[in-house]
């Protein structure tokens, strides 16, 4: 059986032969995830790709996360992030995402952000996540002279913070937020709490939010992404309410007489500021368009 979703822009009653191709390569892609996959991503970063061919295995496995994230199969897209990221800041003959090929970069961003979207609300996302935003605040990537790529690295960063789970990151949370808030006693209990991933994602946070008050104050001109920051600050300020509620949840922190203020000054959204969704990266034009 095909897909449930097609690569097609719109429905026609004649597919071009490439729209065939591309949607018999999904569907290869869902049937054999990993062997597929891994072809798709030898393509991408094979000498004799072009742009084309690149910026098209990057769709393939946008979307056929999408469907395998619906069969419960995110192991698979952890599988492919790896092997993508594993390679990228790597110079080779055809691609040098970190050097020349931006436009490349800022659509392997873009791609990240569609895993995310995929694996949200899983222990995935934790892993992915963490990856994800290690990568955005390289210096080459966060402070980019392309605005592609900048714009890019902010959106999947709103990916990653909206994606992972409370619950698989309140304790480390807590930890870093507790003395913030007041938390007295409480916070000593969970300074060390949390799996190492989960510490790391906390620590990484608190860079980024600094990269994310930096862009707001103007060190980039570009108003997409001063709204993509904000955004990403409005994110972080909803996982971290999430968080402690959660971790005083698992700890009964009310029936031991302790209460959280959470520390929302540190986040507060800036007064006329415009509410700000995650756009959707799973159309071509939005994926793989420096706008």
């Amino acid at each position: 059986p095909g897909p449930s979703s097609s690569l097609s822009s719109s429905p026609s009653p004649a597919l071009s032969y490439e729209q065939k191709r591309m949607d018999a390569l999904l569907a290869l892609v869902i049937e054999l995830p990993e062997e597929a996959g891994g072809c798709l991503i030898d393509a991408f970063y094979s000498p004799s790709a072009n742009v084309e061919h690149r910026t098209k295995s990057l769709q393939l496995l946008s979307s056929g996360a999408k469907e395998l994230a619906a069969q419960t199969k995110g192991r698979v897209i952890l599988q492919w992030s790896a092997k993508l990221l594993g390679q990228c800041d790597k110079p080779r003959h055809g691609v040098d995402m970190f050097g020349r090929d931006t436009y490349l970069l800022g659509c392997l961003l873009c791609t990240m952000g569609n895993f995310l979207e995929a694996c949200a609300g899983t222990l995935d996302a934790l892993y992915l996540g963490t990856a994800t935003i290690k990568l955005v605040l390289s210096d080459t990537v966060r402070r980019s002279p392309e605005i592609f790529v900048r714009r890019s690295a902010l959106a999947a960063a709103a990916r990653a913070i909206s994606s992972v789970p409370a619950a698989s990151v309140c304790a480390s949370v807590a930890g870093d937020m507790l003395p913030e808030a007041g938390g007295g006693r409480a916070s000593q209990s969970v300074a060390t709490a949390g799996t190492p991933t989960a510490r790391e994602f906390s620590s990484l946070l608190v860079t980024a939010k600094g990269w994310f008050e930096e862009v707001l104050k103007g060190t980039d001109a570009d108003d997409t992404c001063q709204k993509l920051a904000q955004g990403c600050l409005n994110y972080l300020q909803l996982l971290i309410i999430d968080a402690l509620e959660e971790h005083a949840r698992q700890l009964q922190l009310e029936d031991a007489g302790v209460t959280i203020d959470v520390p929302l000054d540190l986040l507060t959204q800036a007064p006329g500021a415009p509410k700000f969704r995650v756009p959707d990266c799973s159309s071509n034009n939005v994926m793989f368009a420096p706008g």
